[in-house]
């Protein structure tokens, strides 16, 4: 009888802890699935704020809006928390960039539309705040898609961790009839009541938790166990039918307001969406690749400067190639101030220099007082090979290339010139390279300028101008004015 009462309180201590294990894994992974789903509930709010402040422009409508931001970037911290993955730690961190640039966009409309109450409210500005809104729009729509792959990666997790550990209980249990057999002349109706009260409404649980784990959760009805289940049991199939069910409305109602979203705006949103990453993924190619020939005259000049034995001359010309190399690796696709541009410039221009020697001369007159402003990085040495290659190419005489920044205070403008005294151009040459800026022929053909101009056009918006000034013969100049410019 001691030994039936050790097995019995063995088995007993087997369950509670089986029970408890199985009920905390099983909250703490449901935990991780709410904080997902209360982070895009609240990003689905932030979005309709939003479009209610662009549609009316009320401080009550930018309340709330500021409000939502408040909570959406508290559903962002918890989010960041969970962590159950290499791979899922990296989507959130992409997550975490993609909503940064909604924020950016949203405050952004938040500019507009207090420009236009402490203004005149224009036409203008209305189309400007609308145009921001669709691009935070575009980026909902991509945050919404990532929504479903992190929804199945925990959903899984939590799967494997379940499917784990109701194994081991299995297993536990199969071992513990094992032994029970040994006394089933004493033990029969112990063993008989065990198997009724936990084994099958384990089995029945997981045979339930299967269509999660399958994605057949809209399949799924309701675990159903026998009256005389143990009250833990059945409080653990209550909550589990309870959870599932909550999680398929919230599903059903996720997939309504997607479909709604998407019914209003699909077709704009999609010709916006395809523009956009056909763009971002051709500048992004662009910005990676430094000019191959450059590359390999520097290499050259490097070593024929290591055969002659000039020590200081070599490691000076290896410290700034290093420099290029390491900017080009740092900043490719990012911004970076017009300062740290002329910096990077000059190590060019050194190179070239080392190159060419007297044949060209490269002046610089900055004017350094707007130079902290953010441009996208490699604007600028494209446009001096440029002058280098092609403006420079065939002169004869002795090459003059000029870089040059005026501030003009009382227009709040920013000017970047650059100017070679080459062949220059003809008038109907001039047009057509201006009208084939944003010609995807004329980018593929003069990667340099059209890239430039893209870049440059897709931050600065209308507050962006480019203009060419040459004449045959007498050089050409590439003069960038960027407005609205605060020292």
């Amino acid at each position: 009888m001691q030994l039936i009462l050790g097995m019995a309180l063995l088995a007993l201590l087997c369950f509670f802890f089986f029970h408890g294990v199985s009920i905390w894994q099983y909250q703490k992974n449901m935990d991780k699935v709410l904080v997902l789903n209360d982070f895009f509930s609240e990003l689905d709010m932030n979005y309709r704020k939003l479009y209610l402040y662009v549609q009316d422009g009320e401080k009550e409508a930018l309340d709330e809006l500021g409000d939502s931001r408040k909570r959406l970037d508290e559903r962002m911290n918890a989010l960041e928390d969970v962590q159950i993955s290499e791979g899922f730690v990296r989507d959130i961190q992409d997550l975490y960039f993609v909503l940064q640039h909604y924020k950016e966009q949203s405050f952004l409309i938040q500019e507009k539309m207090q420009g236009g109450k402490t203004g005149t409210f224009t036409p203008q500005l209305l189309g400007e705040a609308v145009t921001l809104y669709r691009k935070a729009g575009e980026i909902y729509q991509v945050m919404s898609a990532q929504y479903k792959d992190l929804h199945l990666t925990l959903i899984h997790e939590a799967n494997i961790v379940q499917t784990s550990l109701n194994t081991r209980v299995v297993q536990c249990y199969m071992l513990m009839i094992i032994i029970a057999l040994i006394f089933v002349t004493l033990s029969v109706r112990h063993a008989s009541r065990l198997a009724e009260g936990i084994a099958e409404p384990i089995q029945t649980l997981t045979a339930g938790a299967k269509f999660v784990r399958t994605g057949d959760i809209d399949q799924f009805q309701s675990v159903v166990i026998a009256p005389s289940s143990y009250d833990e049991i059945t409080t653990l199939v209550a909550v589990f039918n309870m959870t599932i069910h909550q999680l398929k409305d919230y599903i059903q109602v996720m997939e309504e307001n997607a479909r709604t979203t998407e019914a209003l705006h699909i077709q704009e949103m999609e010709n916006l969406r395809i523009t956009s990453l056909l763009k971002a993924s051709e500048l992004k190619a662009l910005q990676m690749q430094m000019n191959p020939h450059f590359l390999f005259n520097t290499l050259n000049m490097i070593s024929r400067s290591v055969d002659m034995g000039d020590t200081d001359r070599t490691v000076l010309m290896l410290h700034k190639t290093a420099q290029l190399l390491r900017y080009s690796l740092d900043y490719s696709g990012r911004m970076a101030t017009l300062a740290k541009e002329i910096e990077m410039l000059g190590n060019y221009v050194f190179l070239q220099e080392q190159r060419f020697g007297s044949r060209i001369f490269f002046d610089f007159d900055l004017d350094e007082c707007f130079h902290q402003i953010q441009v996208p990085s490699f604007i600028l040495q494209p446009l001096v090979e440029n002058s280098v290659v092609h403006g420079l190419g065939g002169n004869t005489r002795k090459g003059i290339v000029e870089i040059r920044t005026r501030y003009l205070p009382e227009e709040k403008t920013g000017q970047i010139s650059i100017a070679d005294n080459g062949e220059g151009m003809t008038r109907e040459t001039q047009k057509r390279v201006m009208a084939g800026l944003d010609s995807d022929q004329e980018q593929r053909e003069k990667i340099g300028l059209a890239n430039v101009n893209m870049r440059l056009k897709l931050l600065f918006g209308e507050n962006y101008m480019l203009e060419i000034f040459s004449n045959p013969g007498e050089g050409t100049e590439i003069r960038i004015t960027l407005k609205k410019i605060e020292r």
